[in-house]
């Protein structure tokens, strides 16, 4: 099979985001996408396979602020439940540490997924881009920050700054040339 089946405009599923991109990529999830074809649906992946003459990067569209939002507001409701000041400021630390930790873990766990995905395309597919040899970027892109989350944009901009912290840590940098966490307007105009 031609891997260029897959190949198709990229769909960031934003609802609230007008924004349509024109940027092409590998689909890998989806029913029928990469990851399904080389039998491999157990495994989580990245949205998509972007490749550029020569680089190549793995994008996920993922609805980070609006996770961060309902985060909050189960936050709210602890803290509207009559606990003392200390014990509710604890519980709600420890409630967004554990909420941020595991969205990192999947972000993580999602790229090295798409890594054995990719290391088994040449098995079902032919006419691969030499690029998908080359170390990859990690690209995560989220709805515009400033145009839908007004209030909380501050708290979000350093959620975001803490994941991409995150993630250079958890992703080796032998297997990974970079990371970007993006907003879908940026990915835009820039990649």
């Amino acid at each position: 099979m031609d891997i260029k089946n897959h190949y198709e405009v990229m769909d960031h599923e934003f609802s609230s985001v007008k924004v349509s991109l024109s940027q092409f990529g590998y689909k890998l999830d989806g029913e029928s996408g990469v990851k399904v074809v080389c039998q491999l649906s157990v495994l989580k992946s990245a949205d998509y396979i972007y490749e550029k003459p020569g680089k190549v990067a793995y994008v996920e569209f993922s609805d980070l602020p609006r996770s961060y939002k309902s985060i909050r507001m189960d936050n709210e409701k602890i803290k509207n439940a009559g606990k003392d000041g200390y014990v509710c400021k604890k519980i709600v630390r420890d409630y967004y540490l554990k909420a941020i930790d595991s969205v990192t873990r999947e972000a993580v766990e999602k790229f090295k997924d798409t890594i054995l995905i990719v290391m088994e395309v040449d098995k079902f597919y032919k006419n691969i881009p030499k690029s998908f040899s080359s170390a990859p970027a990690v690209i995560l892109v989220v709805p515009p920050i400033d145009e839908y989350f007004d209030s909380d944009k501050v708290e979000i901009a350093r959620l975001l700054d803490r994941l991409k912290n995150a993630l250079t840590v958890k992703l080796p940098g032998r297997f990974f040339s970079s990371i970007h966490v993006v907003d879908v307007i940026e990915f835009h105009k820039s990649y």
